[in-house]
């Protein structure tokens, strides 16, 4: 070890740097080592954080106030338009299978499509517990759309409006989720005859409402049933070997 003149020791450049490169490895190792769902995770965390940063920036909050108004005043305007997909874009950094405002507004001439679209004398032609009921169930799909669960027009989702008369609610055969209303969704028997065609002249998948009616038919305590085809069931169906029991909660299936 090297050695001053007036006899204290020195540490050498030369370890210092060899344990510098030592501890750089060890974090390179450790990045490496680090699973790519909690990379992504990480990921994530930050693009939140920011999101979170713009949301409670003064200037956001009037920009956006100011959009507001101004489409209130003069309608859509499309620059507005082009602003406000920016904003759903960044606050809804993976929505290229979602509808953004620029096709909803190329669809039906109006930014947002409203679930509660059950309004002067088309409500009157229901009670005010099957306006509720419609309206819970038209946000059920949108949220299921908005999870990425939806797989066009296909699936259902069907909700009893009467226990006595065994009436169901389900979405019109033709409608994507993000587009379904209170007014839209259909209601049939326990048999699949249609009691009320809502606002459209779709009808409904009857193939699809079979499986429903079923478990309805059978399990009259059931309000609501959810039928999905997710992104991770599918891919584990499409497998030979099928679901695995790998980990606890795979174990609780088998």
């Amino acid at each position: 070890m090297p050695t001053a003149t007036n006899g204290t020791h020195i540490e050498s450049p030369i370890k210092n740097s060899s344990q510098h490169q030592i501890d750089n490895d060890d974090e390179y190792r450790r990045e490496l080592e680090r699973p790519a769902d909690v990379i992504e995770d990480m990921r994530q965390m930050g693009q939140r954080q920011r999101v979170k940063t713009i949301l409670n920036s003064k200037e956001f909050r009037d920009e956006l106030e100011a959009i507001i108004n101004d489409a209130l005043k003069h309608g859509p305007h499309p620059a507005s338009l082009i602003a406000l997909q920016q904003i759903s874009e960044l606050l809804l950094p993976h929505t290229s299978r979602w509808t953004t405002v620029s096709s909803l507004s190329r669809a039906g001439g109006s930014v947002i499509v409203p679930i509660n679209d059950i309004r002067g004398v088309d409500s009157q032609g229901y009670s005010k517990s099957e306006r509720l009921l419609r309206c819970k169930l038209a946000s059920l799909y949108r949220l299921v759309d908005l999870f990425g669960w939806s797989q066009g027009i296909y699936n259902h989702i069907t909700a009893r409006v009467n226990q006595e008369l065994e009436h169901f609610l389900i979405n019109p055969f033709g409608l994507m989720y993000h587009e379904v209303t209170g007014s839209s969704l259909v209601k049939v028997d326990i048999a699949g005859n249609i009691i009320d065609p809502g606002s459209t002249t779709y009808g409904i998948n009857r193939a699809g409402y079979t499986l429903h009616s079923a478990i309805h038919k059978a399990r009259p305590d059931l309000k609501c049933i959810i039928h999905l085809h997710t992104p991770a069931v599918a891919a584990v169906s499409a497998m030979k070997c099928g679901l695995l029991p790998l980990s606890q909660l795979q174990h609780r299936i088998f």
